[in-house]
């Protein structure tokens, strides 16, 4: 029996690698979506293993993370599997292979081969290197010198990689100490054996993006900024293979040029979100939650939207719902609103406060005086002037917004106990009912922190075109009453995203949004999409 193991650990400590900081921690979702590919495409006996420091939600086998030399940041720490150690911790052989692999054939052949050491080849440009360690077979020890060498001075041989990587003769961590020890020479996997980069596959012809596979590709593997979710919507193959949930009858649909012939006045949204959501929209047949936010954008009139979804009017109408007493707890107060930014009272307003138009989405300013000092008097005007001249509505066919009266909002900024924006929970609500969370915080900064919870608080399996959270966001103390809270403000919409705060025991209300993402909201596996349109059962065309 052969082992294939995968490695999932959190990087906070030491340096992080440049691809989390754009893609997000390895989770769970990442390792089980391997671990279903391998069940698929691999006969021979085999097992499958996940090494790590959090095995929460993994469906395999996993053994206990080491820490020999976390703290040096990078994957140095992964070098200790070419220790003798390995033949009693996980077999007398086995394969080692990135989370940012999608396997798209048979394995057998690949994993059958016989040699003691077998490492995929390296196709970048470095002079003295030979390998990627994204994938390589080996008896226990068989190379034990990689890891005995390092272990001798750890931090030492580290600088000793830094000083070469900035000569560009070597790239990585972990790999780039196997090639330096290693040299040239070694068995490889490479493309004729169907090991695929996926930056050298060829560009798609069709649709104009995305990459395409080839009759004798059995694994792409990805690197640097790129993982199989940055690349998902572009690539039709990454849907079908990695997460394993692509059903082929939702791309057997009518065609983006003969939807365009029908009905011209979508051709431009039609095509357009069909480049967003990685598969041909049908909008005037709508089956998945996008397509029917879409369609809605364009057929529904009713006029309690524009109420709604002004961030001014909404007020009144949450009074109207929940009653004075909870909406007096639950509503931000109202510093100022007009439609003339020149009569703001700078010198009434809070050190810190929010500014935003009623009119728009995802348009504000925050203003704290401790903190930025580089917004002007002059400045906060002319955007406000600047938000009043634009006619956001048109601009995304979302036609309530220009049924506004425009104006300029100013309320307090919500801070929690540590001085700090709370965090954002937005209720999916679908026929009256809460599908799924939404939490986010900071999500203009570096450090942004998002997740999806069902309405007990278990976290899902789900991204979002933001990525997966690498850390559990804290369950709200009152999340049963902000449940109530959503489906009572959504009981006259087929569905409307609730978004709600909660600070301490403080509930408070943010804002309704009947069009999120103007509807092309991009969910990872893709399947989702079309749960969710199916659960939405009663839907107002």
């Amino acid at each position: 029996m052969i082992r294939v193991v995968c490695f999932k650990w959190n990087h906070s400590r030491g340096v992080r690698l440049q691809s989390l900081s754009v893609i997000g921690q390895y989770t769970a979702a990442h390792v089980n979506a391997m671990g279903r590919a391998l069940q698929k495409h691999l006969t021979i006996p085999h097992e499958f293993i996940c090494i790590t420091d959090d095995p929460t939600g993994v469906e395999f086998r996993t053994i206990p993370l080491w820490d020999k030399c976390r703290d040096l940041g990078g994957c140095y720490n992964r070098l200790y599997v070419f220790s003798e150690d390995m033949r009693e911790l996980i077999g007398d052989r086995f394969v080692c292979i990135d989370l940012d692999c999608v396997i798209v054939g048979n394995l057998d052949e690949l994993f059958s081969r016989e040699e003691d050491f077998i490492i995929n080849k390296f196709y970048g440009k470095r002079s003295h290197q030979f390998y990627n360690g994204g994938l390589f077979m080996m008896n226990a020890g068989a190379r034990r010198q990689v890891w005995d060498e390092f272990a001798k001075d750890p931090a030492g041989n580290r600088d000793l990689l830094v000083s070469r990587c900035k000569k560009r003769e070597l790239l990585g961590t972990d790999q780039a100490w196997i090639s330096h020890i290693l040299g040239r020479g070694e068995a490889l996997f490479m493309e004729d054996d169907g090991v695929e980069v996926f930056h050298f596959l060829p560009n798609a012809r069709f649709p104009k993006r995305g990459k395409d596979l080839l009759p004798r590709s059995k694994m792409v593997l990805m690197a640097g900024k790129i993982d199989p979710t940055s690349e998902y919507f572009d690539n039709l193959w990454i849907q079908q293979y990695w997460d394993g949930h692509l059903d082929p009858v939702h791309f057997n649909r009518l065609p983006i040029e003969g939807m365009a012939e029908r009905f011209e006045a979508l051709r431009k949204e039609t095509i357009w979100g069909s480049k967003i959501l990685g598969y041909p929209m049908d909008i005037m047949n709508p089956e998945s939650l996008s397509e029917k936010i879409v369609h809605r954008k364009h057929f529904n009139r009713n006029p309690l939207l524009v109420i709604t979804g002004d961030k001014i009017q909404v007020k009144e109408y949450v009074r109207e719902k929940l009653g004075k007493e909870i909406a007096d707890r639950i509503l931000i107060p109202t510093i100022f609103e007009s439609d003339d930014p020149g009569l703001i009272p700078f010198e009434n307003l809070p050190e810190n406060y929010i500014v935003k138009p009623n009119h728009m989405s995802g348009q504000y300013m925050i203003i704290r005086r401790d903190r930025d000092l580089t917004k002007s008097k002059g400045d906060v005007i002319r955007e406000c002037r600047r938000w009043l001249k634009r006619g956001y509505g048109g601009e995304k066919n979302e036609w309530h917004y220009d049924l506004m009266s425009r104006k300029i909002l100013i309320e307090p900024l919500l801070l929690d106990q540590d001085g700090e924006l709370p965090f954002d929970f937005k209720f999916q609500v679908l026929n009256g009912k809460v599908t799924h969370i939404y939490a986010a915080n900071n999500r203009r900064s570096e450090v942004s922190i998002f997740g999806s919870y069902d309405r007990d608080w278990n976290r899902l399996p789900l991204m979002t075109k933001r990525g997966w959270c690498g850390e559990s966001i804290p369950k709200p103390r009152r999340l049963k009453f902000m449940i109530d809270l959503a489906e009572k403000l959504a009981e006259p919409f087929d569905y409307v995203r609730v978004d709600l705060y909660c600070i301490g025991n403080a509930v408070y209300f943010g804002e309704l949004t009947h069009f999120p993402s103007s509807g092309y909201m991009r969910f990872i596996p893709l399947s989702v999409d079309f749960k969710l349109g199916k659960k939405l059962e009663r839907y107002d065309r």
